[in-house]
């Protein structure tokens, strides 16, 4: 909601500017003397502060759709990989515990990572859990935790059938 709210105000401040001339927007123009107003060609900077403006909200845009897809998770052997930006590979021997839970802690912290909505990925503090990695849609229950020495993974997908099979598919390969 909070993305959708900040495209918004990109596009409506670039349709202010570049087609309604709200140059008092722009503060550039706001500092100008007089003088300078008179000679200054606002006609241009109108147009490249409202174009900057749709580009700005363009590209806010797309990475909030490639932040909000379900992270990909492969599980061999050897290792879980959760891929992206933000990702993870643990190997599976160092997995101490996989579990399936209908809720998450609260975040106390992003330490890096992406938090639109309720689309969490990356690394998190986890109020009594601590840091770990989570790759979480916070509204689609359940979640997979897997432990590890120190730290903890939780995964899910928005499909809860999804989840389940890929709890399934990581549990089994942990116990081989």
């Amino acid at each position: 909601m909070t993305l959708i709210v900040i495209i918004a105000i990109l596009v409506i401040a670039g349709i202010a500017i570049k087609y309604f001339k709200q140059d008092w927007l722009i503060s550039y123009y706001v500092k100008l003397s007089s003088e300078e107003k008179e000679t200054t060609d606002m006609e241009w900077i109108r147009n490249v502060f409202g174009n900057l403006c749709f580009v700005i909200a363009g590209i806010i845009m797309i990475a909030g759709f490639f932040s909000t897809r379900d992270s990909k998770v492969v599980v061999t052997l050897q290792y879980i990989r959760v891929e992206g930006t933000f990702g993870v590979k643990q190997p599976i021997n160092e997995v101490k515990d996989v579990s399936l839970k209908d809720s998450i802690p609260k975040v106390l912290y992003k330490n890096s990572g992406s938090g639109l909505g309720n689309v969490l990925k990356g690394q998190f503090t986890l109020e009594g859990l601590g840091k770990g990695r989570v790759y979480v849609n916070t509204d689609k229950p359940p979640f997979i935790y897997i432990t590890v020495d120190k730290s903890y993974i939780i995964i899910n997908y928005k499909d809860p059938g999804r989840t389940q099979e890929l709890y399934k598919t990581i549990k089994a390969n942990v116990d081989k």
